[in-house]
């Protein structure tokens, strides 16, 4: 595989090309660095990638088929042949056929595992709006030992705090052994500290406890309770978890709206100025942009992160953004967006990046006054 093969293969990457299409050196080593990859392992591997593709085109275009074959094939398609049959019906002989119970019951203990049921499986159908919900609770008959993978999970896919209880018991005695539940969350959300709110919530108003036990730390969390309390847990976790993410949500716009017209190179290096230096406890301050998207794109080694451009070519990056409720606000082209302004700077030219933190979609188009 020679040097001009391999560049000719990198222009073709979607995630390497600029917003006009375009191959750019500058983007192709800043998304290599995002994803902590070596250039120059980088470029190895696609030259085996390339390799191996010579490869296989060089044994497909070598195969040859004989004459043999082809008329083989021919006769297989094409011969017929006359067939002299007798044609009996069931009727005929149901006359003379005699079944005794005896047998029946001997050809089904012979036969028994063809009568048996296929293998089946219970659905449990999530209802969830990522564009009111702020956090997932569910139940089912899971075993504690599965329950933090699920909420693991369901926090991947929809980016909001989650919660699920396991029914299932060992215990034949129905009813009296507890559900057992586990929460993750996401990232500024502590998880013990929602329980620890619902907990309190749910003692104001009835002077109980809501769960035998529980315990965890801001990731993740774990808890015993009754399985009568479930559908109490569920009320008022969705009540907590709204105030909470809203609170978060509200905390985030520090530094006020700008529209995109307002996100100009001087501008965003004068807000710079005036709001520096950033450092350990002083974070880089969100911006509010209701904005436009005129396109978007996955990238990454797993495809996990999200680039795009907005209508009037201010760039964006959503880290760890492939996920379908996110993508679904994308296609709605009108979004609201949070995030941190950056300025990248490569050969002397510089441009606005906006690293959203945040993001949600417009039920109307807003009035921008």
């Amino acid at each position: 595989v020679t040097n001009a093969e391999l560049r000719a293969s990198l222009t073709q990457f979607p995630a390497f090309q600029d917003y006009e299409g375009k191959f750019s050196s500058a983007r192709y080593r800043q998304v290599l660095n995002f994803n902590r990859t070596d250039p120059e392992e980088f470029e190895i591997n696609q030259k085996v990638a390339l390799l191996l593709s010579k490869f296989e085109n060089f044994v497909k275009d070598s195969a040859r088929i004989s004459e043999e074959e082809v008329y083989t094939d021919f006769l297989k398609r094409n011969e017929r042949a006359q067939i002299k049959y007798l044609q009996i019906g069931p009727e005929q002989g149901a006359r003379r056929a005699q079944v005794t119970r005896e047998e029946i019951e001997k050809y089904y203990q012979e036969h028994s595992t063809e009568y048996q049921n296929p293998s089946q499986r219970r659905v449990h159908y999530l209802e969830f709006d990522p564009e009111k919900d702020a956090g997932i609770a569910v139940f089912g008959e899971w075993h504690k030992g599965i329950i933090g993978i699920v909420a693991s999970k369901l926090v991947s896919k929809y980016g909001v705090p989650s919660v699920t209880i396991g029914t299932a018991t060992p215990s034949p005695f129905a009813g009296i052994e507890p559900a057992y539940g586990s929460m993750r969350s996401i990232k500024g959300v502590s998880a013990i500290k929602i329980l620890r709110r619902c907990a309190k919530e749910y003692k104001s108003r009835t002077g109980e406890d809501l769960f035998i036990s529980f315990g965890g730390h801001a990731g993740a969390a774990g808890f015993k309770i009754d399985k009568e309390k479930i559908a109490d847990l569920q009320r008022i976790y969705a009540e907590v978890t709204q105030k909470v993410v809203k609170s978060r949500r509200e905390r985030m716009l520090v530094a006020g709206t700008l529209r995109e017209g307002e996100i100009g190179l001087e501008e965003i290096k004068v807000l710079r100025q005036l709001l520096a230096p950033f450092g350990n406890g002083f974070e880089e301050p969100l911006f509010y942009v209701p904005a436009t998207i005129k396109k978007w794109w996955v990238f990454g080694k797993t495809q996990q992160h999200i680039r795009g451009v907005l209508e009037m070519g201010t760039r964006f990056v959503i880290f760890n953004g492939n996920q379908p409720w996110i993508k679904r606000v994308l296609m709605k082209k009108r979004v609201r967006l949070v995030g941190k302004l950056s300025i990248n700077v490569y050969k002397g030219r510089e441009e606005v990046n906006l690293i959203v933190e945040d993001v949600k979609s417009f039920k109307k188009r807003p009035k921008l006054s």
